[in-house]
């Protein structure tokens, strides 16, 4: 049985023109952090051929930087360690950067 209302709801959305500006470029290669989940020393590895300068940002969900490190990159492979206690319990972005290759993010589960 219905009470016979019609309910409306509106409500007033306005959009102003968005812009993008630039959409990062796909790092190419592999970005590998293990082990993930970890209570230990984590792992960061980039494995492609190319040669230059790479960054590793390690971010929390509010957007917050935990770690950064920026090194050079000799070779196909590139292996980054944090110790133990370097980040407490929670979810992490790590976004690696090549010079001019583009980025890539993976996520961690410190326990």
């Amino acid at each position: 049985m219905s009470d016979g209302g019609n309910n409306i709801y509106l409500d007033n959305i306005h959009i102003d023109d968005v812009k993008i500006t630039a959409i990062a470029e796909q790092l190419q290669g592999e970005v590998s952090v293990y082990p993930n989940p970890t209570q230990g020393e984590i792992l960061i590895s980039l494995t492609n051929e190319a040669s230059g300068q790479v960054q590793v940002v390690v971010s929390d969900f509010l957007g917050r930087t935990m770690y950064e490190r920026t090194m050079n990159k000799y070779g196909a492979l590139l292996d980054v360690r944090l110790p133990q206690g370097t980040l407490k319990a929670g979810i992490y972005a790590i976004t690696v950067t090549q010079e001019g290759r583009g980025e890539q993010t993976q996520t961690l589960v410190v326990r």
